[in-house]
């Protein structure tokens, strides 16, 4: 049988509950043999105080202008207003595994902060 991938878009926050409700369902009606797996994608990174969080990576994108690979990602904590807070870094692929390396320049949190804005009104466009 020839494999099939889908992509689920969900509610950030709630992915865990979504794979365990696809899991049952298909488990339910019988159709393991056909949903082979459920992923949720995860990155396991290390915070200033050296305590490992497991995050999931939004999106990923290469500047242009800064010639380089940055990942946003969530660990799905709050700050004070509610808001899921959202972290960036400079994504490298190395052969010993991924690596993260801080942003450390205005230009390219600029880069990234346009990045975010463009994404948010193109979500606040997709509600009305």
């Amino acid at each position: 049988m020839e494999k099939e991938w889908y992509v689920v878009n969900t509610y950030s926050g709630h992915e865990s509950k979504v794979k365990e409700k696809l899991e049952m369902r298909a488990s339910t009606m019988g159709m393991e043999d056909y949903i082979f797996r459920v992923v949720v994608p995860e990155e396991t990174v290390i915070d200033d105080k050296g305590k490992e969080i497991t995050c999931e990576p939004l999106f990923t994108f290469e500047s242009e202008e800064t010639k380089k690979q940055y990942v946003v990602y969530t660990d799905n904590s709050r700050d004070k207003e509610g808001n899921i807070r959202v972290f960036a870094s400079i994504y490298t692929m190395t052969d010993k595994g991924n690596q993260l390396l801080p942003v450390t320049t205005d230009k390219e949190w600029k880069v990234i902060e346009t990045i975010l804005e463009s994404i948010q009104e193109e979500t606040k466009k997709a509600g009305e």
